[in-house]
């Protein structure tokens, strides 16, 4: 008869049974390394055995109770010596428990580093395990069969799952017995990956490679990795194919074995061992079916360059590969990754082809003269905080995207705030507001707006509260009732992190995710304020 305990105490049995002997094993893990001593009490006689680790073989037996003894303290026989424990690691435990007639039960206690030696407190479960079969659980991961494409890279041929509870486990080996038609030729390499959130191969990382071996053989890894307590790691044996491999060659996992010892200080016995086969993956050339250019038309001024992409699908296919053409170079060219340069004004068409030429998409592409007009200005970024002193370089698009310094015309309309240079450099004054104008051709203008502060937080307006400066995780805004509808976070940069509509006198914002740095707390509504404050 057997029968799980969840402390270290064996019951009186019920109906009372006489002339009998049992016997009580499974693991102990300390948490706290040092000395323990062991105490041992029962009805009738009892011994106590303690391994050096998991394995039976070195057990000993460490103190005993001759005949029945009613406490922990009844005969100094009871008591073990001091025996020093690694907290974390796993121990081997084992209780002989001899019945004559009347009462039965033994019970086990310890005193712990740091606690008095009068102190003995019986073991409670949390410090016990039964024997393998409860810590650690392994599973196997659906993958089906399928095909997988030639020439590519993290194809899933296997997956399981490594669950640790009680304690934390350590995976230190397992090997994958392959099996299919395939040769070492078809697979460049085989791959070990983890991921400890998901069963996924976002966020994976590697943990192993091993050489490609023939059909029938095993791969053997030595991930040596940690399995947190109570959590779980997702793991992915996976396959890169090269462009030579052979087509409908075939490879799957024909199991997964794990040491019987594959965990450090306890063995690993939950779940099957080996785990079950895998699906047969068939090795394919998978054909692309479509192409696209990213943009159907594009403008651009004759002696500048803007970049197409093209996207292949499937995604899986084997070669995505593509080559572009001009069909008139003298008026603009493509280079081999999609960079079209005009040359002269005119149209052109743009053509991308899979290499096999059987898929194709075009851009029309006109060519402005370099002389004509812009259509279009702007500054970046448009609002710019700055500390006395503190410089910064605008810059200016167009529409064309082209321009030239000597069109360029920059200007401040309060130098002692703000001033600019001819190359668009703009450099903090006095404290204040000033707007930077940049005039192309005379005629296009676009501006900035440049708020100047001291390096100093100053006094902030009475009727406005902003605590605490720094701050860390949330800001709190206290201001009189209404005249204020919106703040918005605004970096040095001019950018901005983000806005609240205020609806009460006191907010909170949430600036916990804002790099350390400088900030601008802008708010707006009757009237507007700026306030800097620092975010660590």
């Amino acid at each position: 008869m057997t029968k799980v305990i969840t402390s270290f105490y064996g019951p009186q049995t019920s109906p009372d049974l006489n002339n009998y002997k049992s016997r009580i094993r499974g693991y102990i893990f300390p948490q706290v390394t040092g000395y323990y001593t062991f105490y041992i009490a029962s009805d009738d006689g009892s011994e106590l055995w303690l391994s050096t680790d998991t394995s039976r073989a070195n057990k000993r037996r460490i103190c005993l109770a001759s005949v029945y003894r009613s406490s922990y303290t009844s005969n100094p026989e009871q008591k073990s010596d001091s025996i020093f424990l690694t907290g974390g690691r796993v121990y081997y435990v084992e209780v002989l428990h001899a019945e004559g007639s009347g009462g039965d039960w033994v019970k086990v206690g310890w005193t712990r580093p740091g606690e008095s030696p009068s102190t003995i407190n019986d073991i409670s479960g949390q410090y016990i395990s039964r024997l393998p079969g409860s810590e650690v659980t392994l599973a196997a991961g659906n993958v089906p069969a399928g095909r997988i494409p030639i020439n590519s890279k993290n194809n899933v041929l296997y997956r399981f799952s490594v669950s640790s509870a009680l304690m934390k486990a350590t995976l230190s080996r397992v090997a994958f017995k392959t099996g299919g038609t395939y040769t070492p030729n078809d697979v460049k390499c085989f791959r070990l990956l983890y991921n400890d959130s998901i069963p996924s191969l976002s966020g994976a990382r590697q943990r192993g490679s091993d050489t490609v071996v023939a059909s029938g053989d095993s791969l053997v890894f030595l991930p040596n990795l940690a399995v947190p307590l109570n959590d779980t790691l997702y793991f992915m044996l996976v396959a890169d194919i090269p462009a030579s491999a052979t087509e409908n060659a075939t490879v799957f996992i024909q199991s997964v074995s794990f040491d019987d010892i594959g965990f450090k200080w306890m063995p690993a016995k939950k779940g099957s061992n080996p785990l079950p086969p895998g699906g047969v993956k068939t090795i394919q050339n998978i054909h692309p079916e479509a192409i696209s250019i990213s943009k159907d038309s594009l403008s651009v001024v004759a002696g500048y360059s803007s970049l197409l992409t093209a996207t292949v699908y499937p995604d899986s296919a084997s070669f995505k590969n593509v080559y572009w053409i001009s069909d008139n170079p003298s008026v603009a060219t493509v280079d081999n990754n999609g960079k079209v340069t005009g040359k002269i004004d005119g149209q052109v068409r743009v053509i991308v082809m899979t290499y096999d030429s059987l898929l194709k998409d075009t851009c029309l592409v006109t060519v402005l003269p370099n002389n004509s007009p812009a259509r279009d200005i702007a500054i970046v970024p448009s609002v710019v905080f700055l500390s006395p002193g503190e410089s910064i370089r605008l810059s200016v698009i167009t529409d064309p995207p082209y321009i030239t310094r000597q069109t360029l015309v920059w200007t401040s309309d309060n130098d002692s705030v703000a001033s600019v240079a001819t190359t668009g450099l703009v450099t903090g004054g006095a404290k204040g507001e000033a707007i930077i104008y940049a005039t192309l051709q005379g005629a296009l203008q676009a501006m900035c707006v440049v708020y100047v502060f001291p390096q100093q937080q100053e006094t902030m307006p009475a009727e406005i509260e902003l605590y605490p400066v720094p701050a860390h995780e949330t800001l709190h805004l206290v201001f009189p009732q209404g005249s204020f509808r919106e703040a918005a976070v605004v970096d040095m940069q001019g950018i901005c992190r983000q806005t609240k509509k205020l609806c009460h006198n006191h907010e909170t914002l949430d600036v916990q995710s804002l790099p350390s740095g400088k900030y601008i707390l802008v708010l707006t509504g009757n009237t507007t304020k700026a306030l800097m404050f620092i975010k660590e």
